[in-house]
């Protein structure tokens, strides 16, 4: 049994980290005492009850029952005139995204100014780019959101998964609209990549709720707080690849027409392109997820200078085509596909940064 019952009374000050010697008391309690700054800080008296929270990774964290910390409830945002007028929707936006990450439950946006067309379009972009926030009241002049799902309801593992299989779905889809010429299918693509904003936003929610205390790290799957880091790099880096993703898509849309005859082969230089980065990027989500160090190794020896193969072969193609406008928008679908590369092989460096032992 440990018992931290005794009050240390040395005189320190600011240290951040200090070592204390278990003692024996009782012949079988083990006891170590606190210090006497922190005490005083907290106002704690002899008799007093302290919380204890034992980790994953066997560390122990200890507060007073007085000022546990608790998830925050409500919140409001005012959406003054001058603002809306000055930056729009935007700087309302950002406001309630900064509460749902800091991990409010409801969050209430006043207005100032009764434009209902406003409200309408902060309700769109708030359901598309967060999960579980739903409109629970709404008036003329202020609209409640609360947020329904439960922060341990997916793991951060879990979390990564969806991401990686969303995000490898719009590469692989992408490539089967250029296969059959499918406008309609690339704007399906173009629209999903809000579905990784949602998870994106989750998941910084929910490893920013665990860095201020508000949930336990073995709630949401992990083992250590020194994994947080490189779980928010991945998430990120998941998040600019869909992006690109939706880039990519976006640009091809605007060359996929009648005549597709003339741009068979650049299409299939491309799709060969395609499918290299999302080889790349599974294998690095692969990596990471599985503490695969030597296959991260692989990666990031080998992913740039097949790209650069390609990229090579590919513009070579390109030029002798004498098409200005298709010449820029493939140059801007190159680039999308080297960001995507590069955003894989910051995930293996995320890999090897979290397995070293």
């Amino acid at each position: 049994m440990i018992d931290i019952g005794l009050i240390d009374m040395s005189n320190e000050r600011d240290l951040k980290e200090i070592i204390r010697k278990i003692q024996l008391m009782g012949g079988s309690s083990l006891v170590v005492s606190l210090p006497k700054n922190w005490v005083k800080n907290v106002g704690l008296k002899p008799g007093n009850y302290v919380y204890m929270v034992i980790e994953e990774d066997k560390s122990l964290r200890i507060f007073p029952t007085s000022s546990k910390r608790r998830k925050p409830v409500g919140t409001v945002v005012v959406a003054e005139k001058i603002s809306m007028k000055e930056y729009g929707n935007y700087m309302v936006l950002r406001e309630v995204m900064s509460r749902y990450l800091a991990g409010y439950e409801l969050i209430t946006i006043v207005f100032n100014d009764h434009d209902p067309e406003n409200r309408r379009l902060l309700k769109e972009i708030i359901s598309k780019k967060m999960i579980g926030v739903e409109v629970i009241d709404e008036v003329q002049d202020r609209i409640t959101f609360q947020v329904l799902v439960s922060i341990e309801g997916l793991s951060a593992n879990k979390i990564i998964q969806r991401m990686c299989y969303v995000t490898s779905g719009m590469l692989r889809d992408i490539i089967t609209a250029l296969e059959n010429h499918d406008k309609k299918l690339l704007r399906d693509v173009i629209d999903r990549d809000d579905n990784i904003d949602k998870f994106y936003l989750y998941i910084l929610r929910q490893l920013n709720m665990i860095t201020r205390s508000y949930v336990s790290i073995n709630k949401v799957g992990l083992s250590s707080v020194e994994e947080i880091p490189q779980y928010i790099m991945v998430a990120k880096s998941i998040e600019r690849i869909a992006d690109h993703a939706q880039k990519t898509a976006s640009n091809l849309l605007k060359l996929v027409d009648d005549d597709m005859k003339s741009k068979e082969e650049v299409f299939n230089r491309i799709k060969r392109i395609i499918i290299l980065a999302q080889r790349t990027f599974k294998d690095s989500v692969k990596a990471f997820m599985e503490r695969k160090r030597e296959l991260a190794h692989h990666l990031l020896n080998a992913g740039a200078k097949k790209f650069a193969e390609n990229e090579a072969k590919w513009m070579n193609k390109v030029i002798v085509l004498n098409d200005i406008r298709m010449f820029a928008l493939l140059r801007l679908i190159l680039d999308s596909l080297q960001r995507i590369t590069d955003y894989s092989m910051d995930i293996a460096e995320a890999t090897i940064d979290l397995t070293v032992k």
